[in-house]
Parts: structure tokens; C-alpha cells; sequence
């Protein structure tokens, strides 16, 4: 059986949400787009990225990726 769990994140700072993500355990991010240092932190904490993903809620991605209907994209973001 599926739970969602709402965590309120750490304030944004550079590097710090990848590692918060890998302390709780997370293995996937779904995004339409993710900065190339970015991507090399949530590497380093062995989360699969999943980018250029349409805009959609939530749980319509998460549905998406279990069924394997979530399809990736262009990455867009530029920084």
C-alpha cells in the first residue's frame, strides 16, 4: 500500500537539499528541470533523476513513474 508523507525541506541553500533528500532516504526525484551541479549532488547521494517531465500534480507523476508511463524530457534549466 502506497502513504505520502509531507516533510516541510531545510531553506534553500546551495547543496543543501540533495544531501537533506539522501538522509531521508529518497531514491527518485521527478523535475522538469534540475542545474548541472545540481544533478552531480543528487548523484553523489545516489538519487535517480528523472527531468523534462510536463507539469503535473504530485500524484500524477508518482502514478506515471510506477506505471511506466512517466516520460522524460529536455532539461529545462540552463544554470
Amino acid at each position: 500500500m502506497l502513504q505520502t508523507e509531507y516533510l516541510t525541506p531545510p531553506p534553500h541553500e546551495p547543496g543543501l537539499i540533495p544531501k537533506w533528500l539522501g538522509e531521508q532516504a529518497v531514491t527518485h526525484v521527478i523535475a522538469a528541470g534540475i542545474g548541472q551541479k545540481a544533478i552531480q549532488l543528487f548523484n553523489q547521494q545516489h538519487i535517480e533523476l528523472t527531468v523534462g517531465v510536463e507539469a503535473k500534480t504530485p500524484d500524477e507523476l508518482v502514478a506515471d513513474w510506477l506505471n511506466g508511463a512517466l516520460q522524460a524530457g529536455l532539461n529545462n534549466c540552463d544554470h
